[in-house]
């Protein structure tokens, strides 16, 4: 499956008991119809930040993403908002794209830029021995 953000390649991970499909370049996440609801009826997951509340409406921008939907290949994919996020959905899927950023890079309130890099760090140091 291929990214709609980027084209890069995605990968199927389980958050919360959901299997999303995760951009290995961007780290956008692919919610199928119906994801975004399980996953936070699953209690959301604390490594992946950034998901709209699934009672949040779309609002549609009136843009079209000139892009093929990575599930259905349909190409009607619209740009739109839910709360303060920037998403894309698919009108004929109902699938929703959510430009992500890398969950090893992320800021929380008590950490700090330089615990976050020192943490991202470790975990590259630890994959690569």
């Amino acid at each position: 499956m291929k990214c709609p953000g980027c084209s890069g390649d995605m990968t199927e991970e389980s958050y919360a008991g959901v299997r999303l499909d995760v951009c290995t370049v961007c780290f956008g996440a692919w919610f199928d119809g119906g994801e975004l609801e399980d996953y936070h009826r699953n209690g959301g997951s604390a490594r992946l930040s950034g998901v709209p509340d699934s009672t949040a409406r779309f609002e549609p921008t009136g843009q079209s993403a000139h892009r093929r939907c990575p599930r259905c290949e349909s190409d009607i994919l619209r740009t739109g908002r839910i709360s303060k996020y920037e998403v894309v959905r698919c009108t004929t899927c109902r699938g929703l794209f959510l430009p992500l950023h890398d969950p090893r890079f992320e800021i929380s309130d008590d950490s700090g830029l330089l615990s976050s890099a020192v943490g991202a760090l470790e975990t590259i140091v630890r994959a690569l021995f």
